[in-house]
Protein backbone atom coordinates (compact mmCIF):
# COMPACT_ATOMS: atom_id res chain seq x y z
CA UNK A 1 0.00 0.00 0.00
CA UNK A 2 1.28 2.98 -1.33
CA UNK A 3 4.89 4.87 0.00
CA UNK A 4 3.62 5.02 3.28
CA UNK A 5 6.15 5.91 6.15
CA UNK A 6 6.40 4.53 9.48
CA UNK A 7 5.57 7.94 11.38
CA UNK A 8 2.34 8.58 9.62
CA UNK A 9 1.15 4.66 9.68
CA UNK A 10 0.21 4.35 13.02
CA UNK A 11 -2.31 1.71 13.44
CA UNK A 12 -5.13 2.91 16.10
CA UNK A 13 -7.94 1.37 17.62
CA UNK A 14 -11.08 3.63 17.86
CA UNK A 15 -11.40 3.42 21.71
CA UNK A 16 -7.86 5.10 21.86
CA UNK A 17 -9.81 8.58 20.66
CA UNK A 18 -11.88 8.15 24.06
CA UNK A 19 -8.36 8.16 26.07
CA UNK A 20 -6.97 11.14 24.07
CA UNK A 21 -10.10 13.37 24.12
CA UNK A 22 -9.55 12.42 28.37
CA UNK A 23 -6.05 13.43 27.90
CA UNK A 24 -6.77 16.86 26.22
CA UNK A 25 -9.60 17.36 28.83
CA UNK A 26 -7.06 17.13 31.68
CA UNK A 27 -4.56 19.11 29.82
CA UNK A 28 -6.75 22.05 29.33
CA UNK A 29 -8.21 22.40 32.47
CA UNK A 30 -5.16 24.23 33.76
CA UNK A 31 -6.48 27.34 31.54
CA UNK A 32 -10.13 26.83 32.23
CA UNK A 33 -10.02 30.36 33.77
CA UNK A 34 -9.48 31.38 29.45
CA UNK A 35 -12.90 31.91 28.67
CA UNK A 36 -12.77 31.83 24.83
CA UNK A 37 -10.06 29.19 24.83
CA UNK A 38 -11.80 26.63 27.31
CA UNK A 39 -14.85 26.98 25.30
CA UNK A 40 -12.84 25.94 21.87
CA UNK A 41 -11.40 23.40 23.60
CA UNK A 42 -14.91 21.65 24.72
CA UNK A 43 -16.04 22.26 21.33
CA UNK A 44 -12.83 20.52 19.59
CA UNK A 45 -13.26 17.47 22.30
CA UNK A 46 -16.80 17.07 21.56
CA UNK A 47 -15.86 16.95 18.16
CA UNK A 48 -13.22 14.44 18.48
CA UNK A 49 -15.76 12.27 20.13
CA UNK A 50 -18.31 12.94 17.26
CA UNK A 51 -16.59 12.28 14.65
CA UNK A 52 -15.00 9.09 15.53
CA UNK A 53 -18.13 7.80 16.47
CA UNK A 54 -19.15 8.84 12.82
CA UNK A 55 -16.67 7.90 11.53
CA UNK A 56 -17.37 4.01 13.22
CA UNK A 57 -20.81 4.21 11.44
CA UNK A 58 -19.49 5.02 8.23
CA UNK A 59 -17.34 1.76 8.73
CA UNK A 60 -20.55 -0.34 9.47
CA UNK A 61 -21.64 1.04 6.78
CA UNK A 62 -19.15 -0.14 4.24
CA UNK A 63 -18.76 -3.77 5.88
CA UNK A 64 -21.44 -5.30 3.75
CA UNK A 65 -20.09 -3.84 0.86
CA UNK A 66 -16.79 -4.94 0.56
CA UNK A 67 -16.31 -8.12 -2.24
CA UNK A 68 -13.14 -9.55 -0.46
CA UNK A 69 -10.06 -8.67 -2.91
CA UNK A 70 -12.85 -6.16 -5.64
CA UNK A 71 -13.44 -3.64 -2.54
CA UNK A 72 -15.87 -1.93 -1.89
CA UNK A 73 -19.19 -1.97 -4.25
CA UNK A 74 -19.69 2.24 -4.36
CA UNK A 75 -21.30 4.53 -6.48
CA UNK A 76 -18.35 7.93 -7.15
CA UNK A 77 -19.74 10.78 -8.59
CA UNK A 78 -18.71 14.48 -8.84
CA UNK A 79 -19.67 15.31 -5.46
CA UNK A 80 -16.05 15.95 -3.71
CA UNK A 81 -16.89 17.66 -0.04
CA UNK A 82 -15.87 21.61 -0.36
CA UNK A 83 -14.11 21.29 2.66
CA UNK A 84 -12.09 18.79 1.09
CA UNK A 85 -8.90 20.95 0.76
CA UNK A 86 -9.13 22.62 3.94
CA UNK A 87 -8.62 18.63 5.32
CA UNK A 88 -5.96 18.09 3.18
CA UNK A 89 -4.18 21.01 3.98
CA UNK A 90 -4.25 20.09 7.64
CA UNK A 91 -2.33 17.01 6.81
CA UNK A 92 1.37 16.39 7.09
CA UNK A 93 3.53 16.48 3.98
CA UNK A 94 3.63 12.91 3.85
CA UNK A 95 -0.29 12.35 3.89
CA UNK A 96 -0.65 14.99 1.30
CA UNK A 97 1.46 13.54 -0.93
CA UNK A 98 0.34 9.82 -0.58
CA UNK A 99 -3.30 11.00 -1.26
CA UNK A 100 -1.87 13.45 -4.31
CA UNK A 101 -0.42 9.92 -5.58
CA UNK A 102 -3.15 7.01 -4.25
CA UNK A 103 -6.64 8.94 -3.85
CA UNK A 104 -9.25 9.88 -6.66
CA UNK A 105 -10.31 13.50 -5.36
CA UNK A 106 -12.29 14.19 -8.30
CA UNK A 107 -15.28 11.91 -7.83
CA UNK A 108 -16.47 11.23 -3.94
CA UNK A 109 -19.31 8.72 -2.65
CA UNK A 110 -21.63 10.64 -0.31
CA UNK A 111 -22.59 8.48 2.47
CA UNK A 112 -24.21 10.92 5.05
CA UNK A 113 -24.03 14.58 4.70
CA UNK A 114 -25.93 17.32 6.64
CA UNK A 115 -26.13 20.76 8.35
CA UNK A 116 -28.07 22.91 10.42
CA UNK A 117 -28.53 25.65 8.18
CA UNK A 118 -30.68 23.74 6.16
CA UNK A 119 -31.71 20.94 7.97
CA UNK A 120 -31.22 18.57 5.01
CA UNK A 121 -30.22 14.82 5.29
CA UNK A 122 -28.44 13.61 2.21
CA UNK A 123 -26.65 10.61 1.07
CA UNK A 124 -26.61 6.83 0.55
CA UNK A 125 -26.97 5.94 4.38
CA UNK A 126 -30.46 8.00 4.04
CA UNK A 127 -31.51 6.29 1.07
CA UNK A 128 -30.73 2.35 1.68
CA UNK A 129 -33.58 0.89 3.36
CA UNK A 130 -30.38 -2.12 4.76
CA UNK A 131 -28.60 0.92 6.51
CA UNK A 132 -31.45 2.62 8.34
CA UNK A 133 -30.17 1.75 11.72
CA UNK A 134 -26.76 3.35 10.98
CA UNK A 135 -29.04 6.55 9.96
CA UNK A 136 -31.16 6.47 13.02
CA UNK A 137 -27.84 6.29 15.09
CA UNK A 138 -26.63 9.45 13.65
CA UNK A 139 -29.55 11.47 13.69
CA UNK A 140 -29.74 10.58 17.03
CA UNK A 141 -26.44 12.25 17.36
CA UNK A 142 -27.41 15.42 15.97
CA UNK A 143 -30.19 15.57 18.15
CA UNK A 144 -28.22 14.81 21.76
CA UNK A 145 -25.14 16.75 20.21
CA UNK A 146 -26.62 19.68 17.90
CA UNK A 147 -23.58 19.95 15.99
CA UNK A 148 -23.54 22.67 12.97
CA UNK A 149 -22.33 20.18 10.43
CA UNK A 150 -21.63 16.64 10.02
CA UNK A 151 -19.99 14.77 6.92
CA UNK A 152 -19.16 11.44 5.56
CA UNK A 153 -17.43 10.63 2.17
CA UNK A 154 -15.87 7.77 0.99
CA UNK A 155 -12.65 8.38 -1.85
CA UNK A 156 -11.98 5.64 -4.23
CA UNK A 157 -8.11 4.32 -4.47
CA UNK A 158 -7.73 3.25 -8.10
CA UNK A 159 -4.03 2.69 -7.69
CA UNK A 160 -4.73 0.29 -5.20
CA UNK A 161 -6.99 -1.56 -7.22
CA UNK A 162 -9.80 -0.32 -5.12
CA UNK A 163 -9.60 -2.85 -2.65
CA UNK A 164 -9.27 0.04 -0.15
CA UNK A 165 -11.28 3.44 0.32
CA UNK A 166 -9.99 6.61 2.35
CA UNK A 167 -12.69 7.35 4.54
CA UNK A 168 -13.39 10.76 5.86
CA UNK A 169 -15.86 12.27 8.54
CA UNK A 170 -15.83 15.82 9.08
CA UNK A 171 -17.93 17.51 12.61
CA UNK A 172 -18.37 21.18 13.00
CA UNK A 173 -19.29 23.19 15.88
CA UNK A 174 -20.44 26.46 16.39
CA UNK A 175 -19.48 28.09 19.74
CA UNK A 176 -19.66 32.19 21.18
CA UNK A 177 -16.32 33.47 21.54
CA UNK A 178 -15.16 35.94 24.47
CA UNK A 179 -16.43 39.09 22.53
CA UNK A 180 -19.51 36.93 21.47
CA UNK A 181 -18.21 36.57 17.88
CA UNK A 182 -18.96 33.17 16.16
CA UNK A 183 -16.23 30.78 15.62
CA UNK A 184 -16.25 26.84 14.66
CA UNK A 185 -14.25 24.06 15.40
CA UNK A 186 -14.09 21.41 12.98
CA UNK A 187 -12.46 18.03 13.02
CA UNK A 188 -11.74 15.23 10.39
CA UNK A 189 -10.98 11.57 11.54
CA UNK A 190 -10.05 9.49 8.31
CA UNK A 191 -9.12 6.11 7.93
CA UNK A 192 -8.12 3.60 4.96
CA UNK A 193 -9.96 0.90 5.45
CA UNK A 194 -9.90 -2.43 3.57
CA UNK A 195 -11.70 -5.86 4.03
CA UNK A 196 -9.92 -7.96 6.39
CA UNK A 197 -7.31 -9.40 5.41
CA UNK A 198 -6.47 -13.08 5.76
CA UNK A 199 -3.13 -12.40 6.93
CA UNK A 200 -3.83 -10.95 9.94
CA UNK A 201 -2.00 -13.72 11.76
CA UNK A 202 1.65 -15.26 11.38
CA UNK A 203 0.08 -18.59 11.84
CA UNK A 204 -3.44 -19.91 10.75
CA UNK A 205 -4.53 -23.32 10.28
CA UNK A 206 -8.12 -24.65 10.38
CA UNK A 207 -6.78 -28.39 10.97
CA UNK A 208 -3.71 -29.43 12.85
CA UNK A 209 -3.96 -33.15 11.48
CA UNK A 210 -5.50 -34.49 8.41
CA UNK A 211 -7.10 -37.48 8.69
CA UNK A 212 -5.05 -40.67 8.98
CA UNK A 213 -1.93 -38.52 9.04
CA UNK A 214 0.20 -38.30 12.61
CA UNK A 215 0.71 -35.57 14.73
CA UNK A 216 2.30 -33.14 13.79
CA UNK A 217 4.22 -31.23 16.85
CA UNK A 218 5.38 -28.01 17.71
CA UNK A 219 8.71 -28.89 19.58
CA UNK A 220 11.85 -27.50 21.62
CA UNK A 221 14.04 -24.79 20.12
CA UNK A 222 10.67 -23.82 17.41
CA UNK A 223 9.67 -19.82 17.47
CA UNK A 224 6.40 -18.63 16.51
CA UNK A 225 6.47 -14.97 16.85
CA UNK A 226 3.38 -13.12 16.00
CA UNK A 227 -0.48 -13.86 16.87
CA UNK A 228 -1.49 -17.65 16.16
CA UNK A 229 -4.30 -18.67 15.50
CA UNK A 230 -5.53 -22.48 15.28
CA UNK A 231 -9.33 -24.06 14.56
CA UNK A 232 -7.97 -26.88 16.20
CA UNK A 233 -6.07 -28.46 19.38
CA UNK A 234 -2.37 -28.20 18.47
CA UNK A 235 0.14 -30.58 19.51
CA UNK A 236 2.94 -30.15 21.24
CA UNK A 237 5.98 -32.13 22.24
CA UNK A 238 8.25 -30.53 25.34
CA UNK A 239 11.34 -32.91 25.14
CA UNK A 240 14.47 -31.28 25.69
CA UNK A 241 12.97 -27.87 25.76
CA UNK A 242 9.71 -25.93 24.78
CA UNK A 243 8.15 -23.51 21.60
CA UNK A 244 8.23 -20.18 22.10
CA UNK A 245 4.77 -18.04 21.51
CA UNK A 246 5.48 -14.74 21.24
CA UNK A 247 1.86 -13.69 20.48
CA UNK A 248 -1.11 -14.61 21.85
CA UNK A 249 -2.40 -18.20 21.01
CA UNK A 250 -6.03 -19.00 19.98
CA UNK A 251 -6.65 -22.60 19.78
CA UNK A 252 -9.02 -25.32 21.20
CA UNK A 253 -6.01 -26.62 23.59
CA UNK A 254 -2.84 -28.22 23.59
CA UNK A 255 -2.32 -32.48 22.79
CA UNK A 256 0.55 -33.66 24.53
CA UNK A 257 3.05 -36.30 23.10
CA UNK A 258 1.05 -39.18 24.89
CA UNK A 259 -1.98 -37.96 23.22
CA UNK A 260 -3.82 -36.46 26.26
CA UNK A 261 -5.52 -32.84 26.71
CA UNK A 262 -3.38 -30.76 28.98
CA UNK A 263 -4.82 -29.02 31.44
CA UNK A 264 -4.60 -25.16 31.03
CA UNK A 265 -2.60 -24.89 34.35
CA UNK A 266 0.42 -27.20 32.79
CA UNK A 267 0.31 -24.94 29.63
CA UNK A 268 3.77 -23.18 30.70
CA UNK A 269 4.94 -26.70 31.23
CA UNK A 270 4.94 -26.79 27.54
CA UNK A 271 5.25 -23.88 26.26
CA UNK A 272 6.94 -20.60 26.87
CA UNK A 273 3.63 -18.34 25.94
CA UNK A 274 4.64 -14.35 26.26
CA UNK A 275 1.09 -13.06 24.05
CA UNK A 276 -1.32 -10.49 25.77
CA UNK A 277 -3.11 -12.25 26.77
CA UNK A 278 -1.34 -15.62 26.84
CA UNK A 279 -3.85 -17.48 24.76
CA UNK A 280 -7.37 -17.50 24.07
CA UNK A 281 -9.54 -21.00 24.06
CA UNK A 282 -11.83 -20.93 20.65
CA UNK A 283 -15.50 -22.20 20.75
CA UNK A 284 -16.90 -24.54 18.51
CA UNK A 285 -18.76 -21.12 16.88
CA UNK A 286 -15.12 -19.74 16.43
CA UNK A 287 -13.91 -22.43 14.91
CA UNK A 288 -16.15 -22.88 12.55
CA UNK A 289 -16.68 -18.75 11.47
CA UNK A 290 -14.55 -19.33 8.15
CA UNK A 291 -15.14 -21.86 4.97
CA UNK A 292 -11.64 -22.54 3.79
CA UNK A 293 -13.46 -24.20 0.50
CA UNK A 294 -15.47 -21.27 0.14
CA UNK A 295 -12.85 -18.69 0.84
CA UNK A 296 -11.11 -20.72 -2.03
CA UNK A 297 -13.95 -20.45 -3.59
CA UNK A 298 -14.21 -16.75 -3.71
CA UNK A 299 -11.04 -16.05 -3.95
CA UNK A 300 -10.50 -17.39 -7.59
CA UNK A 301 -13.74 -16.02 -8.71
CA UNK A 302 -12.77 -12.52 -7.58
CA UNK A 303 -8.82 -12.37 -9.14
CA UNK A 304 -10.18 -12.98 -12.64
CA UNK A 305 -10.66 -9.09 -12.28
CA UNK A 306 -6.66 -8.67 -11.75
CA UNK A 307 -5.57 -10.39 -14.50
CA UNK A 308 -5.73 -10.91 -18.72
CA UNK A 309 -4.16 -12.74 -21.17
CA UNK A 310 -0.73 -11.33 -22.19
CA UNK A 311 -1.96 -10.36 -26.17
CA UNK A 312 -4.30 -7.32 -23.59
CA UNK A 313 -1.18 -6.15 -22.29
CA UNK A 314 0.40 -5.17 -25.99
CA UNK A 315 -2.15 -2.67 -25.85
CA UNK A 316 -1.83 -0.92 -22.36
CA UNK A 317 -5.24 -1.10 -20.61
CA UNK A 318 -7.27 1.41 -19.06
CA UNK A 319 -6.58 0.55 -15.24
CA UNK A 320 -3.50 -2.14 -14.23
CA UNK A 321 -3.89 -5.58 -15.02
CA UNK A 322 -2.04 -8.92 -13.93
CA UNK A 323 -1.08 -11.33 -16.20
CA UNK A 324 -2.99 -14.75 -16.72
CA UNK A 325 -1.37 -18.21 -17.92
CA UNK A 326 -3.18 -21.40 -18.73
CA UNK A 327 -0.45 -23.71 -18.10
CA UNK A 328 2.20 -24.51 -15.75
CA UNK A 329 5.17 -21.74 -15.22
CA UNK A 330 8.48 -21.18 -13.82
CA UNK A 331 8.82 -18.13 -12.40
CA UNK A 332 12.70 -16.40 -10.99
CA UNK A 333 13.15 -12.79 -9.67
CA UNK A 334 16.42 -11.29 -10.14
CA UNK A 335 16.25 -7.42 -9.09
CA UNK A 336 20.28 -6.15 -8.41
CA UNK A 337 22.15 -8.97 -10.44
CA UNK A 338 24.50 -7.26 -12.07
CA UNK A 339 24.09 -7.83 -16.34
CA UNK A 340 20.94 -10.24 -15.51
CA UNK A 341 18.84 -7.69 -13.63
CA UNK A 342 15.04 -8.00 -13.76
CA UNK A 343 12.21 -7.89 -11.68
CA UNK A 344 10.48 -10.59 -12.56
CA UNK A 345 10.81 -13.96 -15.25
CA UNK A 346 8.09 -15.88 -16.28
CA UNK A 347 8.95 -19.25 -18.24
CA UNK A 348 5.59 -20.54 -20.14
CA UNK A 349 6.67 -23.59 -21.23
CA UNK A 350 10.27 -23.99 -22.65
CA UNK A 351 10.02 -21.75 -25.71
CA UNK A 352 8.57 -18.96 -24.29
CA UNK A 353 9.33 -16.58 -21.34
CA UNK A 354 8.22 -13.37 -20.38
CA UNK A 355 10.57 -10.49 -18.42
CA UNK A 356 9.08 -7.57 -16.28
CA UNK A 357 10.84 -4.64 -15.17
CA UNK A 358 9.42 -1.79 -13.26
CA UNK A 359 10.06 1.54 -15.12
CA UNK A 360 11.71 4.62 -12.44
CA UNK A 361 8.43 6.08 -12.85
CA UNK A 362 7.40 3.50 -10.49
CA UNK A 363 4.21 1.20 -10.00
CA UNK A 364 1.97 0.56 -11.94
CA UNK A 365 4.08 1.25 -14.64
CA UNK A 366 6.75 -1.68 -15.80
CA UNK A 367 7.81 -2.81 -19.20
CA UNK A 368 6.98 -6.24 -20.21
CA UNK A 369 9.19 -8.39 -22.77
CA UNK A 370 8.06 -10.97 -24.95
CA UNK A 371 10.58 -13.93 -26.19
CA UNK A 372 10.68 -17.06 -27.87
CA UNK A 373 13.57 -19.54 -28.14
CA UNK A 374 15.12 -21.20 -31.43
CA UNK A 375 17.78 -23.86 -30.28
CA UNK A 376 19.53 -21.84 -27.49
CA UNK A 377 18.78 -18.48 -28.44
CA UNK A 378 16.11 -16.44 -27.13
CA UNK A 379 15.13 -13.28 -29.15
CA UNK A 380 12.76 -10.52 -28.25
CA UNK A 381 9.41 -10.92 -30.60
CA UNK A 382 7.71 -7.94 -28.43
CA UNK A 383 7.90 -5.19 -25.91
CA UNK A 384 5.23 -2.90 -24.47
CA UNK A 385 5.07 -0.62 -21.64
CA UNK A 386 2.17 -1.28 -19.96
CA UNK A 387 0.21 -0.71 -16.72
CA UNK A 388 0.92 -4.09 -14.28
CA UNK A 389 -0.24 -4.31 -10.81
CA UNK A 390 1.74 -7.12 -9.84
CA UNK A 391 -0.36 -10.16 -10.34
CA UNK A 392 0.75 -13.77 -11.55
CA UNK A 393 -1.93 -16.43 -12.37
CA UNK A 394 -1.61 -19.97 -13.46
CA UNK A 395 -4.31 -22.70 -14.32
CA UNK A 396 -1.21 -24.66 -13.05
CA UNK A 397 1.08 -24.95 -10.98
CA UNK A 398 3.73 -22.67 -10.35
CA UNK A 399 7.35 -22.86 -9.88
CA UNK A 400 10.00 -20.46 -8.28
CA UNK A 401 13.50 -21.03 -9.47
CA UNK A 402 15.73 -18.85 -10.59
CA UNK A 403 19.20 -18.51 -11.79
CA UNK A 404 20.76 -19.43 -8.16
CA UNK A 405 19.21 -20.32 -4.70
CA UNK A 406 18.07 -17.18 -4.20
CA UNK A 407 15.27 -14.63 -5.70
CA UNK A 408 15.40 -10.87 -4.51
CA UNK A 409 12.38 -9.26 -5.37
CA UNK A 410 11.93 -5.28 -5.47
CA UNK A 411 7.96 -4.31 -5.78
CA UNK A 412 4.64 -6.21 -4.88
CA UNK A 413 3.66 -9.39 -6.32
CA UNK A 414 0.68 -11.29 -6.02
CA UNK A 415 0.82 -15.45 -7.94
CA UNK A 416 -1.93 -17.15 -7.54
CA UNK A 417 -1.94 -20.81 -8.76
CA UNK A 418 -4.63 -23.15 -9.13
CA UNK A 419 -3.19 -26.08 -8.46
CA UNK A 420 0.40 -25.77 -5.77
CA UNK A 421 3.29 -23.25 -5.51
CA UNK A 422 6.66 -24.80 -5.59
CA UNK A 423 9.54 -23.00 -4.05
CA UNK A 424 13.02 -23.61 -4.72
CA UNK A 425 14.86 -20.73 -4.35
CA UNK A 426 15.30 -18.56 -0.94
CA UNK A 427 12.82 -15.71 -1.90
CA UNK A 428 14.14 -12.32 0.33
CA UNK A 429 13.03 -8.62 -0.62
CA UNK A 430 15.87 -6.86 -2.61
CA UNK A 431 16.39 -4.37 0.22
CA UNK A 432 16.18 -6.12 3.49
CA UNK A 433 19.23 -8.57 1.62
CA UNK A 434 21.44 -5.72 0.49
CA UNK A 435 21.15 -4.76 4.31
CA UNK A 436 21.26 -8.39 6.25
CA UNK A 437 22.25 -11.05 3.79
CA UNK A 438 25.11 -12.20 1.82
CA UNK A 439 25.92 -13.96 -1.07
CA UNK A 440 26.13 -17.09 1.16
CA UNK A 441 21.88 -17.23 0.22
CA UNK A 442 23.24 -18.30 -3.17
CA UNK A 443 24.32 -21.31 -1.92
CA UNK A 444 23.25 -24.64 -0.64
CA UNK A 445 24.04 -23.54 2.94
CA UNK A 446 22.83 -20.84 3.70
CA UNK A 447 22.94 -18.62 7.31
CA UNK A 448 20.59 -19.78 11.10
CA UNK A 449 18.77 -16.12 12.13
CA UNK A 450 19.41 -15.58 15.75
CA UNK A 451 16.48 -13.62 17.70
CA UNK A 452 18.83 -10.44 17.87
CA UNK A 453 19.00 -10.02 13.95
CA UNK A 454 15.69 -11.29 13.47
CA UNK A 455 14.61 -8.48 15.84
CA UNK A 456 16.56 -6.00 14.06
CA UNK A 457 15.31 -7.32 10.43
CA UNK A 458 11.64 -7.06 11.35
CA UNK A 459 12.40 -3.39 12.83
CA UNK A 460 14.22 -2.49 9.23
CA UNK A 461 11.45 -4.14 7.38
CA UNK A 462 8.67 -2.28 9.31
CA UNK A 463 10.54 1.41 9.00
CA UNK A 464 11.87 0.54 5.20
CA UNK A 465 11.23 -2.22 3.35
CA UNK A 466 8.76 -1.36 0.51
CA UNK A 467 8.18 -4.69 -1.29
CA UNK A 468 6.18 -7.74 -0.85
CA UNK A 469 5.04 -10.72 -1.99
CA UNK A 470 1.81 -12.94 -2.29
CA UNK A 471 1.78 -16.70 -2.69
CA UNK A 472 -2.00 -17.99 -2.89
CA UNK A 473 -2.37 -21.72 -3.87
CA UNK A 474 -5.76 -23.57 -4.13
CA UNK A 475 -4.05 -26.65 -3.10
CA UNK A 476 -0.14 -27.01 -1.37
CA UNK A 477 2.50 -24.37 -1.23
CA UNK A 478 5.38 -26.76 -1.05
CA UNK A 479 9.10 -26.04 -0.30
CA UNK A 480 10.94 -28.09 -2.50
CA UNK A 481 14.38 -29.75 -3.56
CA UNK A 482 16.29 -27.83 -5.84
CA UNK A 483 19.92 -29.26 -4.90
CA UNK A 484 20.92 -32.19 -7.72
CA UNK A 485 23.46 -34.72 -6.17
CA UNK A 486 23.43 -37.75 -8.35
CA UNK A 487 19.41 -38.74 -9.13
CA UNK A 488 18.76 -37.01 -5.87
CA UNK A 489 17.65 -34.10 -4.45
CA UNK A 490 18.47 -32.02 -1.70
CA UNK A 491 17.38 -29.02 0.24
CA UNK A 492 18.69 -25.92 1.15
CA UNK A 493 20.05 -25.57 4.32
CA UNK A 494 18.22 -22.82 6.20
CA UNK A 495 15.71 -21.84 4.07
CA UNK A 496 14.24 -18.31 4.05
CA UNK A 497 11.08 -17.30 2.58
CA UNK A 498 9.95 -13.42 2.76
CA UNK A 499 5.91 -13.61 1.63
CA UNK A 500 2.56 -14.39 3.10
CA UNK A 501 1.55 -17.95 1.96
CA UNK A 502 -1.76 -19.34 1.73
CA UNK A 503 -2.75 -23.16 1.07
CA UNK A 504 -6.57 -22.81 0.42
CA UNK A 505 -7.44 -26.35 0.05
CA UNK A 506 -4.03 -27.68 1.13
CA UNK A 507 -0.98 -27.32 3.41
CA UNK A 508 2.08 -25.13 3.24
CA UNK A 509 4.70 -27.97 3.55
CA UNK A 510 8.21 -29.33 2.78
CA UNK A 511 8.85 -31.36 -0.13
CA UNK A 512 9.94 -35.32 1.12
CA UNK A 513 10.21 -33.92 4.56
CA UNK A 514 10.99 -37.35 6.43
CA UNK A 515 14.13 -37.87 4.16
CA UNK A 516 17.60 -36.32 4.12
CA UNK A 517 19.57 -35.10 7.10
CA UNK A 518 18.56 -32.51 8.71
CA UNK A 519 18.32 -28.99 7.15
CA UNK A 520 18.41 -26.42 9.13
CA UNK A 521 16.11 -23.45 9.92
CA UNK A 522 13.10 -23.07 8.10
CA UNK A 523 12.73 -19.15 8.65
CA UNK A 524 9.34 -17.73 7.46
CA UNK A 525 8.72 -13.82 7.63
CA UNK A 526 4.97 -12.63 6.86
CA UNK A 527 1.97 -15.05 7.26
CA UNK A 528 0.94 -19.00 6.71
CA UNK A 529 -2.60 -19.63 6.26
CA UNK A 530 -3.51 -23.39 5.49
CA UNK A 531 -6.29 -25.46 5.52
CA UNK A 532 -4.55 -28.10 6.87
CA UNK A 533 -1.42 -28.58 8.98
CA UNK A 534 1.90 -29.73 6.85
CA UNK A 535 4.72 -31.47 7.95
CA UNK A 536 8.37 -29.53 7.37
CA UNK A 537 10.49 -31.75 9.43
CA UNK A 538 10.40 -35.09 11.71
CA UNK A 539 12.69 -34.73 14.97
CA UNK A 540 13.76 -37.46 17.90
CA UNK A 541 10.77 -37.36 20.43
CA UNK A 542 13.13 -38.02 23.18
CA UNK A 543 15.46 -35.36 23.13
CA UNK A 544 13.61 -32.92 20.68
CA UNK A 545 16.42 -32.45 18.04
CA UNK A 546 15.76 -32.09 14.38
CA UNK A 547 16.90 -35.10 12.19
CA UNK A 548 15.34 -34.68 8.48
CA UNK A 549 13.56 -31.17 7.38
CA UNK A 550 13.42 -28.23 9.41
CA UNK A 551 12.69 -26.38 12.35
CA UNK A 552 10.59 -24.14 12.38
CA UNK A 553 11.10 -20.06 12.81
CA UNK A 554 8.00 -18.13 11.76
CA UNK A 555 7.95 -14.59 12.35
CA UNK A 556 4.89 -12.31 11.73
CA UNK A 557 5.81 -9.05 8.94
CA UNK A 558 5.04 -5.86 11.44
CA UNK A 559 3.26 -4.08 8.37
CA UNK A 560 0.13 -6.39 7.96
CA UNK A 561 -1.26 -4.61 11.16
CA UNK A 562 -1.30 -1.60 9.01
CA UNK A 563 -2.04 -3.33 5.67
CA UNK A 564 0.95 -1.11 4.31
CA UNK A 565 2.65 -1.93 1.38
CA UNK A 566 -0.16 -5.29 0.69
CA UNK A 567 0.23 -6.55 -3.33
CA UNK A 568 -3.18 -6.29 -5.00
CA UNK A 569 -5.16 -9.12 -4.84
CA UNK A 570 -3.69 -10.04 -1.53
CA UNK A 571 -6.81 -12.59 -0.06
CA UNK A 572 -9.57 -11.02 2.00
CA UNK A 573 -12.88 -12.33 3.26
CA UNK A 574 -15.88 -10.99 1.60
CA UNK A 575 -18.78 -8.87 3.80
CA UNK A 576 -15.86 -7.56 6.13
CA UNK A 577 -13.85 -4.37 6.71
CA UNK A 578 -11.33 -3.51 8.60
CA UNK A 579 -9.78 0.20 9.93
CA UNK A 580 -6.16 -0.24 8.53
CA UNK A 581 -5.19 3.33 9.35
CA UNK A 582 -6.54 6.28 11.87
CA UNK A 583 -5.84 9.52 12.04
CA UNK A 584 -7.65 13.14 13.10
CA UNK A 585 -6.37 16.91 12.13
CA UNK A 586 -8.58 19.84 13.22
CA UNK A 587 -9.53 23.23 12.11
CA UNK A 588 -10.81 26.38 13.90
CA UNK A 589 -12.00 29.79 12.24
Amino acid sequence: MGNMRKGFMTAVVLVMMVVVSITLLTLYQGVANYRERAVSTLSSIQNDSDSVNILNVGVGFLKPKFLGILGASLLYNDNVPTWFNDFKGKLNQDWQNYITTYVSTTKACKIYDWSSTNNQDSGLIKSESSAIDLFNQITSYITLRSPYQISLYAFQMPKLGNSTVLLISMVKRQYKAANNQTKYSTTYTYCLVGPKLLNQYLYFTNSEKKPGQDPIYFKAGELIDGPMRSNDYIYINNAGGKPTFNGTVEFKGIINASGKIVDEAQYSNYATMNGNPKYRKLSGTDASSLDFSLLAAEYQANIQSFVRSYSLLESTPATATGIKFGSDITISFSHGTGTNDYDLRIYDGSNTRYTIKWLASGAPYATVIKETKSGKKWSKSYQVNTLFNGVIYSTGNITIDGDSYLSKYLGNYTLYSEDNIYIKDRLIPYDTYTNYFTDQETQRSGVALNNDTINNIKDYVLDNEKSSLNLVSKNDVVVSEPVAQGANYLKLYNMKIFASIYAFNGSFTVEDYDSDSSAGQLFSFGSIMQNARGPVGTFNPSTGQTQTGYYKTYVYDPRLTTAAYQPAGTPAKNSSAKIQVLGVVKSSN
